[in-house]
């Protein structure tokens, strides 16, 4: 919890990191089944196809330094190369969760995944604040707005997979895992 709210403040100060990091503690979800565990109000793990990689990345990144070195995690079907999803998982600060859209899950009798709601997010806003240009307190540009569409945005979000629950349960709801490296770091 400490780790939480000092990564909290690091990105704003003014936050109300105590209320943050309870939004972020992991808690039991019982429509995961199998004891799984979603990441709190404040997390999210987010699934992007391959073919969608760069703008998430680019996206993400222009939301300021917490955005930037986001879809690392190379996945497959088998665990081998070639990846065909990159994943995020993680605290996302309360004023941009709500711009990305979030799929809620529940597993039936059967243990089949079902839908049972969404959230559309926001492409609108996202568009608004990724191409308008960044400013120092002189009115210099310190970071130039993203050249993307709204229409690239909205295919983004209907191409992602996101959700509040823990990755490696997302995951299996997906048949997917993370890439085996042969690098040992």
């Amino acid at each position: 919890m400490t780790e939480i709210k000092a990564a909290v403040l690091a990105v704003d100060p003014t936050a109300d990191a105590q209320a943050l990091a309870n939004g972020w503690t992991p808690r039991p979800n019982p429509n995961q089944g199998g004891g799984g565990h979603d990441l709190g109000e404040n997390g999210r793990t987010l699934i992007v196809p391959t073919s969608q990689v760069d703008l998430a990345r680019e996206i993400a990144a222009a939301f300021g330094p917490g955005g930037v070195g986001m879809f690392r995690a190379a996945l497959s079907a088998d665990g081998d190369e070639p990846a065909t999803h990159y994943c995020s998982t993680g605290y996302i600060p309360p004023q941009f969760a709500g711009m990305v859209p979030c799929q809620y899950w529940a597993q039936d009798e059967d243990g089949n995944w079902e839908e049972t709601g969404e959230d559309p997010g926001d492409p609108q806003a996202v568009y608004d604040a990724v191409t308008r240009d960044v400013t120092d307190e002189d009115g210099n540009v310190i970071r130039p707005g993203l050249d993307v569409t709204l229409a690239e945005i909205e295919a983004l979000f209907a191409a992602a997979d996101v959700t509040q629950q823990n990755p490696y349960v997302a995951f299996g709801r997906l048949g997917i895992e993370q890439v085996r490296t042969d690098d040992p770091a």
